[in-house]
């Protein structure tokens, strides 16, 4: 993983990938919440890779 941040930081526009990945980011975690509002015990359902199985 070191890697891959040293690479990203290398880049002329480490700040704008940076920003496109703290906005994925924070929509994953608006999905996996309104993921564990919607299911309950009756529900058989996942949430893999940000989608819903």
């Amino acid at each position: 993983m070191a890697n891959t941040v040293e690479r990203i930081l290398q880049r002329p526009d480490a700040i704008q990938v940076a920003e496109q990945l703290q906005a994925a980011l924070a929509e994953e975690v608006r999905r996996r919440r309104a993921f564990r509002e919607w299911v309950d015990d009756s529900v058989k359902a996942e949430f893999i890779n940000g989608e819903t199985i």
